[in-house]
């Protein structure tokens, strides 16, 4: 059985920019991985990048958490050479099999606000997640 769901975030830029890297790295390092921050610290104002990740994790989260229980942790965003965004989930195999598992993610930013979106299709699911 299979099925699709969606997720949606918006997030001030600002709530990153009051928070710099620089003084609170802790926080940093617990919602984005080493890769995600290189990616961000790249530019001159790296907190739109920032947002835009959070909000892309976000909207993954919202759209596969009712199916598929993850942590924002569990979420890596990536960007292909070409700038586009792409979503994984680390979750083990006996949750759900990657392969059965389709995420398209779309960031966008302004200097004052990101936004994302997620759709996530599920091509199959364990009898034990389709029944929840």
């Amino acid at each position: 059985m299979g099925g699709w769901s969606i997720g949606m975030d918006i997030i001030e830029v600002r709530r990153f920019r009051q928070h710099p890297q620089s003084k609170y790295p802790h926080f940093y390092a617990r919602v984005f991985n080493e890769a995600e921050q290189e990616y961000c610290l790249r530019y001159g104002d790296p907190y739109p990048h920032f947002s835009g990740i959070f909000a892309a994790k976000e909207a993954v989260f919202k759209a596969i958490n009712k199916v598929v229980p993850v942590k924002l942790s569990q979420i890596t965003i990536e960007h292909d050479n070409k700038g586009e965004p792409a979503a994984k989930i680390d979750t083990p195999m006996t949750v759900i099999d990657p392969k059965n598992l389709e995420i398209k993610i779309s960031i966008s930013h302004t200097n004052t606000l990101a936004l994302a979106w997620a759709f996530v299709l599920y091509k199959s699911l364990s009898s034990e997640l389709a029944e929840q």
